[in-house]
């Protein structure tokens, strides 16, 4: 079993494949851990402020003059994940799906 270090950065086809072949560990290096906290801070900021953010403190689309109110923001988050969460097809197998999930987690821990 190997682990990997991610850092929204410099992640390879063949991490992905060795973790997923190898059943390894996946962790977050600390500046990626501080950029995610520095991107977290940046959010409240604009929350406290009740500056207008599209998709943060606006609906989506054709409702992105609409403004939600600060008590439903996490809901407005769910929901977005929640409408993308469909599927056609067969099932992914489990290694295809934790390939793509260690790819966002890449994705996210840019900050």
């Amino acid at each position: 079993m190997s682990n990997l270090e991610i850092d929204g950065n410099s992640l390879k086809i063949e991490d992905i494949i060795n973790i997923v072949d190898n059943s390894g560990h996946v962790i977050l290096s600390d500046k990626a851990k501080d950029k995610m906290f520095e991107s977290r801070k940046i959010i409240e900021r604009i929350i406290d402020n009740n500056d207008v953010v599209y998709g943060v403190n606006t609906g989506f689309g054709s409702l992105s003059s609409v403004s939600i109110d600060n008590n439903s923001l996490e809901d407005l988050q769910a929901n977005l994940i929640r409408s993308h969460a469909c599927g056609v097809g067969d099932e992914m197998k489990p290694e295809h799906v934790l390939m793509m999930m260690l790819i966002r987690a890449n994705s996210i821990a840019k900050g």
